[in-house]
């Protein structure tokens, strides 16, 4: 059994489906940390508690994954290329998106007093683990998305719907295409291949890349003229002025004989 009585599958994906990575759990072990850590917080509990005599998590808060969360999600490139079919075949492939619905209804005696303990508290964890950089992992019963940063967190209540208002809320993450974890696998083998001793050249928009072929010995680089040493003279040997080698000890005279 999970905590509070609550099965595996609804512990997992309903009550705790999101998780902190790095940020705001940067300093505990294995850097992770479940968002159950502040949505069940005692101080929450205990209030609702008091009134339905007994533990109210599974009524309280819980999360649904909202329909058109993207697994795969690529575009196709629409504009001129070389030729059509190379058009056609262009593929751009954009972040992965996942939305959760948070319940968050007010429930018994002081249930309202909790809820805005709760809200309070929530909003300011996210916000500050938003701004240290923090990830959040999303678990739902097909898929798994880590590394993923929070786009927005609001209110979706429908108007008529409830007695109570605030009670639907949609988190959104997006999954971006470049992580910090990719970059620094791309930073590693670059490093890699510089202290093999790997040519590196600028490409045509200047950037840094590994070339995969050493130049070849004695190659001129462009631009510059091969480095050939000159003729090897005799003892006082000189120059006509029309150019021919004079005699070794010869000397010149008006018409460029010795």
């Amino acid at each position: 059994m999970y905590p509070f009585g609550i099965d595996q599958f609804d512990y997992t994906y309903q009550v705790a489906p999101i998780v902190l990575i790095g940020g705001l759990a940067g300093q505990i072990p294995g850097g992770m940390l479940s968002v159950v850590s502040f949505t069940a917080a005692s101080i929450f509990g205990s209030v609702v508690d008091a009134a339905l005599g007994g533990n109210s998590l599974d009524n309280f808060v819980r999360f649904l994954p909202l329909a058109g969360s993207t697994i795969i999600d690529n575009e196709l490139g629409e504009y001129p290329f070389a030729n059509q079919q190379t058009a056609a075949n262009a593929i751009i492939t954009r972040p992965l998106t996942i939305s959760f619905r948070m319940l968050a209804p007010a429930v018994g005696l002081g249930g309202f007093q909790a809820k805005q303990a709760l809200f309070q508290s929530l909003a300011q964890t996210f916000q500050q683990h938003n701004l240290l950089g923090g990830l959040y992992g999303c678990a739902t019963p097909a898929y798994y998305w880590d590394s993923c940063v929070m786009r927005a967190m609001r209110d979706v209540t429908p108007e008529g719907g409830s007695t109570q208002r605030q009670v639907i809320w949609q988190i959104d993450f997006e999954k971006p295409l470049v992580t910090l974890q990719d970059a620094a696998q791309a930073n590693n083998v670059l490093l890699s291949k510089i202290g093999s001793g790997t040519q590196l050249t600028p490409d045509g928009t200047g950037a840094i890349t590994a070339s995969t072929a050493a130049p070849s010995v004695g190659n001129t680089p462009f631009g510059q003229s091969p480095a050939v040493s000159p003729p090897v003279q005799g003892p006082g040997a000189g120059f006509t002025d029309f150019g021919s080698i004079s005699q070794p000890g010869a000397g010149f005279n008006d018409t460029g004989l010795a």
